[in-house]
């Protein structure tokens, strides 16, 4: 290197250092750097503040002489002092270099690495450069100071400290105590290095206590304080001192929990953050985790502490947490909880706004997933609530609600303060219930209570507070509703409460007082004396433990009262009474309860007063009159003040009441003033504002200004009425009340002022007299005590005329008349714009743009926080909307900006209603943004219509139309392939599944499945809420087949919660609703098919499921429920009682488990009612069976009346009452059942599968009892069949709607026998009519003929054909086999079939058309008897019988005892087996006979494809296929089969089989019938199809040597309409009879029948006759009809002799013998079981 190591000098420039960290973890309060060059001296730099990140920068420079040592050593060091070191610090780096290695970097920075400490390098930025002459001056070399002890162990103990840190050795920690303990002794409180001595001593021993190596804490931390008093501010040593006791404190606070200390803390912290630049090492340190944040935790943890000093604590804590900080809205919830507290103690509504402020601000702070969001809208509230109740500002209270909702709505089942939050909204329900009056409210209010103290069981250490709150909802509704047993309860919960209460409770005072109020109003009812005695002690106690001047005081003043004067009612000891009067004074004179409050009990004293006629009225009436006027001060507006004075109930009539009180005392001075008084207060209060001060000037020009510039800043302040947003008003009427003190303060002062002691005061009699100088003033005094003149004269005392013969009624009768003779002229309103739009009116063009321009700027200003009025700024927006109507160009603009403001006011303050609106705007503006422009983007995106979407996803489930609406309003703004689509899908289909289970309305159903269809084609297998999307669609399939019955739908169901179950493995989060959902399906399919392996899996699922939910799980209860509910079902079919105990058990625990308010509790209810009565029909233990009746009684309580669910309420009450009727035979619980049975199967929102089923045990359980009401019930369930059938869209599904109920088939039989066993013949001969074919009735009706109706009214015949064409259409869905294209048809079917009931009770209001496809009365079927009598045979399980239909009259009944059911039945078989079956050509469906089917070459022609056509021009058909007029034994009322088929399409004459055809002889009918039928065509006329059954006659006798007589027997003509009859029954008529009995006599002589069918056109009847001859041991039928569309079957019946049967010839016809006429009807009744049969009337038949 050049020059000589003997001259050269080097200048070292210390840049900066990185990653120094100090060995002892102790906070340094600067870094140094020290340069030894030899033995004899060193450099130091300066001591600079470490930063943050652990460097620190020099930038200082040393000129040092090289030559002196080819080497140097560079030491990093710390120092504990910023001034005056002791000591050389705590060494962090040591490292010895050459100068050569130094000057290697030439010019440039270099760094130089140090060795680790805590595995990181400590390094310093270096600059050497070789400096050839060295001023003196730059030479930083010195010599060491002189070895000093001081140092020397200061720094000793130093390094045996960091020794101590690193390693843990505690000898190293007692030689470091040693070293400093020695430096200390040596420096006297009066040495310069005193206080850093204490320091080193007390930040060991720290060290030490927090290893628990020492245990003297207390010692160390008055070190530290010592220290700290030697260091004030601004010593630079003073902020590290702070750390140090503040360390120190806080460590003894971690292990001893001293309260003191956290305050303490707490109040250093203030004090040192703003010592702490930002970026030092000291101030991350200080403000971290474990310093100021521990701290402020701390301190929030403390209890609650309302004294001045603790509310200051706390407001020093919140000044450590500035907004931002993650501590800021604790710190602020704790603030407020010590304000409102001390509220409640003191009384000062300054703490409560305050809190309410604060509140505000906390809420506005928390996002809506914050875990404690909900305690803090509940502080709100409370805070809120209190404020009304001591204001009576109904905002208030109404917010307090809204908020405790919204705080119940993230806290579900299990949640762990879901009772605080029940409490809290019950309490304030309560409170609105004494406003409003609302009995909802307090229904409410109890249901909330009672589920609270279910969370809240015995042991809970807060359970006396909801037995408390309980109590006073139930106590409240007796005094609305005068229950008994709500009083009674509410003792019982008021004692237990004080049992679980200490005597040290500061709560305690109220539930004495409030059991006191319970058992005055029982003294009331029992005159009970403990109770009076005890409710008096009660409330002394209250006062006891009250403070003087504690705002409680007040509610037991009020109650005592309360009690004295309930006994004075009683005992009428005016002793009494005076006590009574006594707590009315002191309860409205009670200075911190609300004014309201007082108010309310001066009111209540006045009237008492008035009453008793009391001494104290006039003093009552004063109380008044101050109290008022304090109240309306404290209202900042005009309008305000008005809503103050108007909140109390009779209080109107307060000044002349007051008045007519004073004359009855004979002080009329005092009824002058308190007329005058009592007048005209809010102008008066607004008056004094404008007082003229002149006087007061010239006697104090001072308070005179003083109260000018009040009185100016008042009136300002009552602007505030137009403020909008709550916390804007909150802070304007704190701002008016601190200005209404000082103003009470200055009047207060001004009446000290010689001659001003009435300043501002009621003016007295002396000053209203002056009134009266011009002559006597005359006041009309009107009350409703009486009615009287004050005569104020110039001079003297006023005069009293009494008006006796003047009444209050009368007076305001003239002035309601003087009223109705006045016409009211309009007001007009004020300005609507604010003074900031006066340059652009309304009528200006810009006014739009305006009010946008400023919407927009105060809209930006809310989102950051620099304004909070949004309400303005969205008013703003919607004038400005307004003013821009689509087409207008900036529509689409003033839309989207409306919506921003509702977005941005959803978002901080949570409003639903704003998010509904902002939905319905998206959906109008999305459309009018055009693609790919910007706004478009914006409008469309995540901040925009996406928020919105997703904010009404997660709002709660609303029922409503409106709510509804909603939904599909969004839904339209996810179009397919929206990615919110599913969810918002899955919404809707909720909402409507929902109103399905409230309502019933099957649309609802239908609409939700398809939904359900939808979203969950749209979900990927993989889908994390697939499953969730599977059970819903699932759930609402299961309802529908529970609300119309179709198997599909279970089915289907099964198969969907089989799949989410199978995405549910174990372990899954819901997999415990997977198992539930498809247990309770396969208990409805096991109540569907009987299959018991469907019951026992869904037991085992139930088991797993429950264990899945153990006690303590929020849904356990459901489980419980299910479970039981699987048991019970089961031991329906096995009967085993274990299954029975347990199921009860079950059910017992879940309603343990339920709230009241459940909305599904009534289900467990009835069905442990259903469990009940099962094991009284084993046990006859009465207890159950009332329990059962109570259950029931109380399920029903809790729904309303059109719920679905009543229906199962009725069912198991029906059964109750049944169940008791069998054992005890009580008629009036038969009654009872019965009533119920009509309840239940007339209930409409239930679905029609459920109540036929009801309505067909009515029926057996009627007939069984020989109940009156069987007739009713056979009514019903032909009415209940009829709308069941009819909703069914296809003729297949109409079958099986028909078929699916047991014991159905023989109902009309069993109908007529049961109206023949009541006398009632007419109605017997209807339910004939009425129980048969309702299958081709349904059908035929689409098919009537309407020419009477056209006649009538042309256009609803046109709209009713338009109707039955799209029904006719409609009915092709049977063949659809997609499950969501048949739902749709469905859907449309059932639309449409309601339009068609709409347009016949149209036509029925017609003249002439009233029973417009009815059912036929009676006298319209008796017109089929014109021809001669018609015999009605019925043969039913309970009789056999024929009526007689004459002519005229009335009908006759013949028994027929020995004819049985079963007889009948034996000779059907033997019929049966006596035919050969076969089948060759028709092949007949036995399962499904509308797929009986003509074999063709291409394809088969079913029934149903015949039935589908119309060909009214079609004539004649011959089937000589097999089986081809052969109906089923599932319908026997329906003659369902081929042949029918085609006359239904519109063939005339129709000639089918009734069993097997053997060809080769039957060809030889065949032949001979058309010879007979085609014999004129040889002489040129033309065929007549009409002719069929004459020439099927004729070939039948032609053929007899050919064909054997089954051969002949199996071809039946069908002619004229297509008619039906039971098995059971035939009708039959003599010709030219009146009547015909049927009797030995009458039927020996009979040569020949009639069968009689009589159809109905619209508005005529007609009567076709067909008469059957017998011959020959046939049959036969001669059809005399023609124009008809549909034909008569008739019969041909073998006759032989296996049934002994002998004929006579009697003019050329046979007849067979009386004793043998029962077994032609039983072989006619055979054939018929066959499926053919006559009706006696087609009512749609076409003409």
């Amino acid at each position: 290197m050049p020059g000589s190591l003997e001259s050269r000098y080097i200048r070292l420039e210390v840049i900066s250092g990185k990653n120094l960290q100090v060995p002892s973890w102790r906070i340094p309060a600067g870094i140094y750097i020290s340069i030894n060059v030899d033995s004899r001296g060193c450099w130091k730099s300066a001591i600079s503040v470490l930063s943050s990140d652990r460097s620190v920068v020099w930038g200082d420079t040393v000129t040092l002489p090289s030559h002196v040592s080819p080497t140097l050593s560079i030491e990093i060091r710390a120092s504990y002092e910023a001034g005056r070191m002791l000591g050389s610090g705590e060494l962090i780096g040591k490292l010895q270099t050459s100068w050569d290695d130094l000057l290697d970097h030439g010019d440039e920075p270099f760094v130089l690495s140090f060795p680790p400490v805590r595995n990181v390098h400590p390094s310093l930025t270096l600059k050497a450069a070789i400096v050839h002459a060295c001023d003196d001056q730059d030479v930083a070399l010195s010599d060491f100071l002189v070895d000093c002890e001081i140092a020397r162990d200061t720094d000793a103990g130093h390094a045996q400290f960091a020794a101590y840190m690193t390693s843990k050795t505690v000898s190293h920690l007692n030689i470091a105590v040693q070293h400093f303990q020695l430096v200390l002794d040596q420096c006297p409180v009066s040495h310069p290095d005193h206080a850093a001595a204490l320091t080193n001593l007390a930040y060991a021993r720290l060290k030490g206590y927090i290893r628990n190596n020492l245990q003297d804490i207390d010692i160390t931390t008055s070190l530290f304080r010592d220290a700290l008093a030697l260091r004030p501010q601004p010593h630079p040593d003073h902020p590290l001192s702070l750390y140090n006791l503040t360390e120190a404190l806080n460590w003894r606070h971690d292990k001893k929990s001293t309260a003191a200390d956290i305050r303490e803390a707490a109040k250093l912290y203030h004090e040192l953050l703003p010592l702490c630049p930002e970026g030092t090492y000291l101030r991350s340190i200080v403000a971290g985790a474990n310093s100021v944040d521990y701290v402020i935790v701390g301190c929030i943890n403390l209890p609650i502490d309302t004294s001045d000093e603790g509310i200051h604590l706390r407001r020093v804590v919140l000044e450590l947490c500035p907004l931002g900080h993650q501590h800021h809205p604790r710190t602020l919830y704790a603030l407020l909880q010590s304000l409102y507290t001390r509220f409640t103690q003191c009384g000062s509504i300054g703490d409560l706004d305050e809190s309410i402020r604060l509140g505000r601000e906390a809420v506005s702070i928390l996002s809506d997933g914050h875990p404690e969001r909900d305690s803090y809208l509940n502080e709100l509230a409370v805070s809120l609530e209190y404020r009304f109740q001591h204001e009576g500002k109904p905002n208030d209270l109404d917010e307090a609600i809204f908020l405790y909702k919204e705080a119940l709505r993230p806290c579900p089942v299990g949640h762990k303060y879901r009772d605080s939050s029940l409490n809290n909204l019950g309490r304030a329900l309560i409170a609105r219930f004494n406003t409003r009056d609302d009995i909802d409210d307090i229904t409410r209010a109890i249901s909330l209570h009672r589920e609270a103290l279910i969370l809240r069981p015995p042991g809970h250490p807060s359970r006396d507070t909801a037995l408390n709150n309980l109590a006073l909802a139930l106590h409240t509704r007796y005094d609305k509703l005068h229950v008994i047993e709500d009083l009674n309860e509410a003792i019982d919960r008021y004692r237990e409460s004080l049992r679980l209460t200490r005597h040290d409770d500061p709560e305690r005072h109220s539930t004495l007082y409030n059991l006191s109020a319970s058992l005055c109003s029982r003294f009331m009812q029992t005159r009970e004396n403990e109770d009076i005695e005890e409710a008096i002690n009660l409330c002394r106690e209250s006062l006891a433990a009250l403070s003087s001047l504690h705002p409680d005081r007040y509610f037991s003043y009020i109650w005592l009262r309360e009690a004295y004067l309930s006994r004075y009612r009683i005992l009428h000891d005016h002793a009494d009474l005076s006590l009574a009067v006594e707590n009315f004074r002191l309860a409205s004179g009670h200075p911190t309860q609300g004014l309201p409050r007082r108010i309310q009990a001066a009111l209540r004293w006045v009237l008492e007063a008035e009453r008793r006629q009391h001494d104290s009225s006039l003093e009552a009436y004063q109380m008044c009159f101050e109290l008022f006027d304090s109240h309306v001060m404290t209202r900042s507006s005009i309008i305000s003040r008005r809503e103050a004075a108007t909140a109390f109930r009779g209080a109107q009539s307060l000044p002349v009441d007051a008045a007519s009180c004073a004359i009855r005392r004979d002080n009329l001075r005092r009824a002058v003033e308190f007329v005058e008084q009592g007048r005209g207060q809010q102008w008066s209060l607004a008056s004094r504002l404008r007082t003229p001060l002149e006087d007061l000037k010239s006697a104090s020009p001072q308070l005179a200004q003083k109260l000018f510039g009040i009185n100016k800043r008042l009136s300002d302040a009552q602007g505030f009425a137009g403020s909008a947003g709550p916390a804007t008003a909150d802070r304007a009427a704190t701002e008016y009340r601190k200005l209404m003190e000082q103003w009470e303060a200055t009047v207060a002062e001004i009446r000290n002022l010689q001659g001003f002691s009435r300043f501002l005061l009621p003016p007295s009699y002396d000053d209203l007299q002056a009134a009266a100088r011009q002559g006597p003033v005359i006041i009309f005094i009107a009350s409703q005590y009486s009615c009287s003149a004050i005569i104020v004269p110039t001079s003297g005392e006023p005069h009293h005329v009494p008006l006796p013969s003047v009444t209050l009624l009368d007076l305001n009768n003239l002035k309601d008349r003087f009223a109705r003779a006045i016409r009211h002229a309009s007001i007009m309103g004020p300005k609507h714009f604010q003074l900031v739009l006066d340059q652009c009116p309304v009528s200006h063009p810009d006014h739009a743009t305006a009010l946008t321009n400023l919407a927009y700027a105060r809209l930006q200003g809310y989102i950051r926080n620099d304004l909070e009025d949004i309400d303005a700024t969205t008013s703003l927006f919607r004038e400005a909307l307004a003013l821009r109507p689509q087409p207008h160009p900036d529509h689409p603009l003033s839309l989207y900006n409306l919506t921003e403001a509702l977005n941005w006011r959803h978002d901080k303050k949570s409003t639903a209603a704003d998010i509904r609106e902002a939905a319905k705007l998206y959906h109008e503006l999305l459309p009018l943004c055009p693609e790919s422009t910007y706004l478009r983007s914006i409008a469309a995106g995540e901040n925009g219509v996406d928020y919105v979407i997703d904010r009404c996803n997660s709002l709660p489930e609303d029922a409503s139309d409106e709510g509804i609406h909603l939904r599909r309003v969004v839904l339209k703004l996810c179009p397919l392939g929206h990615q919110r689509r599913p969810r918002t899908l899955y919404a809707l289909l909720q909402s409507l599944c929902t109103r399905f289970t409230q309502c019933g309305s099957i649309d609802d159903l239908d609409e939700s499945i398809k939904l359900g269809r939808e979203a969950v084609s749209l979900l990927s297998d993989g889908h994390p809420e697939r499953d969730s999307y599977l059970s819903h669609l699932a759930l609402s399939l299961e309802y529908r087949f529970k609300h119309e019955g179709k198997p599909n739908d279970l089915d289907e169901a099964i198969s969907l919660y089989e799949e989410a179950l199978r995405l549910c493995p174990v372990g899954h989060k819901t997999r415990d609703t997977s198992l539930g959902n498809l247990g309770l399906a396969l208990i409805a399919r096991f109540n569907k098919r009987g299959d018991i392996d469907d019951m026992t899996r869904a037991i085992s699922l139930y088991r797993e499921a429950l264990t899945l939910r153990p006690p303590g799980h929020p849904r356990r209860d459901t489980t419980l429920n299910n479970l039981a509910l699987a048991l019970k079902t089961r031991y329906n079919e096995l009967h085993v009682i274990e299954d029975l105990n347990e199921a009860i058990d079950r059910y017992r625990e879940c309603l343990r488990l339920t709230r009241h308010d459940h909305p599904e509790r009534h289900a467990t209810l009835s069905n442990l009612s259903a469990s009940l009565c099962s094991r009284f029909m084993q046990t006859r233990e009465n207890e159950d069976i009332e329990e059962a009746i109570n259950l029931c009684q109380e399920s029903l309580a809790a729904l309303s009346s059109l719920h679905p669910d009543r229906y199962f309420s009725y069912m198991r009450l029906r059964e109750a009452y049944l169940s008791r009727y069998r054992i005890l035979h009580d008629p009036a619980d038969l009654s009872l059942a019965v009533e119920n049975f009509r309840l239940a199967s007339g209930h409409p929102t239930q679905g029609l599968p459920n109540r036929i089923q009801t309505a067909l045990n009515w029926v057996a359980e009627a007939e069984r009892r020989q109940h009156d009401s069987s007739l009713e019930a056979y009514q019903m369930c032909f009415e209940l069949f009829n709308s069941h059938v009819m909703t069914r869209s296809s003729i297949i599904s109409r079958r099986e709607a028909a078929t699916a109920f047991r014991g159905a088939q023989s109902l009309p039989v069993d109908a007529a026998s049961c109206a023949i066993r009541r006398d009632n013949l007419r109605r017997a001969v209807e339910f004939v009519e009425q129980g048969r074919g309702q299958q081709w009735s349904l059908a035929s009706r689409l098919r009537t003929p309407l020419e009477d109706l056209k006649s009538a009214s042309p256009q609803l015949a046109q709209n009713l054909l338009e109707i039955n064409k799209r029904l006719s259409h409609a009915q092709s869905s049977a063949t659809i086999t997609d499950r969501a294209t048949a739902d749709r048809a469905a859907t449309k079917y059932r639309r449409l079939t309601r339009q068609w009931e709409t347009a016949v009770a149209e036509i029925r209001k017609l003249q002439g058309f009233s029973r417009f496809l009815l059912p036929p009365s009676y006298e319209d079927l008796q017109a089929a008897a014109r021809q001669g009598p018609v015999i009605i045979f019925i043969a039913s399980q309970y009789s056999c019988s024929a009526i007689i239909v004459p002519t005229s009259g009335e009908p006759h009944h013949v028994s027929l005892p020995s004819v049985a059911l079963l007889d009948l039945n034996n000779l059907k078989d033997r019929f049966a087996r006596a035919i050969r079956h076969a089948s060759i050509m028709g092949p007949k469906d036995p399962t499904q006979p509308y797929n009986s089917h003509f074999v063709m070459r291409d394809e088969h022609l079913t029934l149903l494809d015949i039935m589908e056509k119309h060909v009214p021009h079609a004539e004649f058909a011959f089937l000589s296929a097999c089986h081809t007029a052969v109906g089923d034994k599932e319908t026997p009322d329906e003659v369902i089969h081929l042949a029918a088929g085609l006359q239904f399409s519109g063939f005339k004459s129709v000639i089918g089989t009734l069993w097997e055809v053997d060809d080769a002889v039957a060809k030889h009918v065949v032949k001979a019938f058309y010879e007979n039928l085609f014999a004129d065509l040889e002489d040129g006329g033309v065929m007549d199809c009409t002719k069929a059954a004459w020439a099927l006659n004729r070939a039948t006798h032609a053929v007899k040597t050919k064909v054997p007589l089954e051969q002949r027997m199996v071809f039946v003509h069908i002619e004229m309409a297509l008619v039906f009859l039971h098995s059971s029954y035939i009708v039959f008529q003599e010709p030219g009879h009146n009547q015909l009995a049927l009797s030995s006599h009458t039927v020996s002589k009979l040569s020949s029948v009639q069968i009689v069918l009589h159809h109905e056109t619209s508005t005529n009847h007609r009567a076709n006759v067909i008469n059957v001859e017998l011959e020959a041991g046939l049959i036969h039928t001669n059809m005399r009809t023609r124009n008809c569309s549909r034909m008569l079957e008739w019969l041909s019946v073998f006759w032989t002799d296996r049934f002994d049967a002998t004929y006579s010839m009697r003019k050329g016809a046979y007849v067979c013998q009386p004793q043998l006429w029962k077994w032609v009807l039983g072989i006619l009744t055979n054939i018929l079981f066959a499926g053919i049969g006559t009706k006696l009337s087609d009512r749609h038949a076409a003409d």
